[in-house]
């Protein structure tokens, strides 16, 4: 029988998971759907979630012989690219689309907002998880994680564009 109950204490308590935690909890709590896709397809899932799946969940798997979690993790993987897609194509159509001028801008924002929320968070979380589990190579392959998924989501489409004030 599978028992959660270690894995809720860590994500409760644990302080090296209290800023992911806490971060998570903001994006429960935007109210602008415009602004929530932006802050989890376009920053969280890059820098936090996809970094966890590929990196952390496959070593920590292969250190403990489990066959399951590298499928589980191959699975949410498959199922998050092809959500990255859609979330491209969604930010082309509103950089592009007529009347929409502002829109680049808008995004801008946010996502400017929100990574510089989400990456000192997701340096330290995996910088913890590196020392954790003896891979001083994990933050800096969790970056270049980041950076293969910020472009396949269509950050960079809006990444350089201003913010609004």
């Amino acid at each position: 029988d599978f028992d959660g109950t270690r894995g809720r204490e860590i994500w409760l308590a644990h302080p090296d998971w209290q800023p992911v935690r806490r971060l998570i909890e903001e994006t429960m709590a935007i109210l602008d759907w415009g602004e929530i896709i932006v802050a989890v397809n376009l920053v969280l899932e890059p820098l936090i979630g996809e970094p966890l799946r590929r990196l952390v969940f496959a070593l920590t798997a292969s250190a403990h012989r489990d066959l399951i979690m590298p499928v589980m993790a191959g699975t949410a993987s498959a199922d998050w690219h092809r959500t990255a897609r859609a979330i491209r194509e969604l930010v082309g159509f509103l950089l592009a689309c007529p009347g929409g001028e502002d829109n680049a801008g808008v995004l801008a924002e946010w996502l400017h907002r929100w990574q510089e929320r989400a990456t000192p968070v997701a340096e330290a979380l995996f910088a913890a998880l590196g020392a954790a589990l003896n891979e001083p190579d994990l933050a800096g392959d969790a970056k270049a994680a980041t950076e293969e998924e910020l472009r396949r989501v269509g950050a960079d489409q809006i990444s350089s564009v201003p913010a609004h004030a």
